[in-house]
């Protein structure tokens, strides 16, 4: 009796000690399922081609690839002082320019004088054919004469007239006498000598300055203008 008492307390023992220790390691293999990172509060991700930082600009390119607009050139202004009578006058004032560091040149100024409007016969082949020609008109008592050189050389000239209506008025005369001429229109120009200071000189002169440069100087005058190319 007592053997089977003592079992059955050994068997009892086991089977806590069994529970127990299978109990314990259930705990250590079961683990909780993980929870997901909350993303809610944060912007969502975009690919650069997606922005709107490479969006075409219009008219089918980028802001970044768009020509510039050149912005125009502004063009300085000279100091002109003149008209003189020679060249040698003008060297007098290039020089006390240059004595206060002052850069200027000499420069011949082409002006318009007027138009003039020649009625004239186309030219001849040879001078001894204008020649002939000329005394035919004479002969017909027409003032006339053979243009000696330039573009109309060995043509003969019918009359110079400062007015359009004149030269139009000759130039049917002309033709009622079984003539043919042409009507040549000239620009003529004059030419002036004046003084340029290059461009930004003009700021080193005071008024006392130019008073002592232009000293002696007699009908002279000043003028500021683009700094163009003109004949030197």
């Amino acid at each position: 009796m007592r053997w089977i008492l003592v079992s059955l307390v050994a068997l009892n023992l086991l089977v806590l000690g069994w529970g127990l220790f299978t109990e314990s390691d259930g705990q250590t293999t079961v683990s909780k399922q993980p929870q997901g990172f909350a993303y809610g509060h944060l912007q969502r991700l975009e690919l650069l081609s997606e922005s709107d930082l490479t969006a075409p600009a219009s008219g089918g390119q980028s802001a970044a690839n768009a020509a510039p607009v050149p912005d125009e050139p502004v063009k300085p202004l000279c100091e002109l002082v003149g008209a003189f009578a020679n060249q040698e006058v003008a060297t007098t004032l290039v020089e006390r320019l240059q004595a206060i560091e002052v850069k200027a040149k000499i420069k011949e100024l082409a002006l318009p004088a007027g138009t003039r409007y020649q009625v004239y016969l186309p030219p001849q082949s040879t001078r001894k054919a204008a020649l002939r020609q000329l005394a035919e008109l004479q002969a017909k008592k027409i003032d006339s004469y053979i243009i000696p050189k330039g573009e109309l050389e060995n043509g003969i000239s019918l009359g110079m007239f400062s007015k359009k209506p004149l030269a139009d008025e000759h130039l049917a005369k002309m033709r009622t006498l079984g003539l043919e001429p042409e009507v040549n229109i000239i620009e003529r120009t004059y030419w002036e000598i004046w003084v340029m200071l290059e461009p930004g000189e003009s700021k080193k002169m005071s008024g006392l300055a130019w008073s002592r440069a232009l000293e002696g100087f007699a009908d002279i005058e000043r003028r500021q203008n683009f700094c163009l190319d003109v004949a030197s």
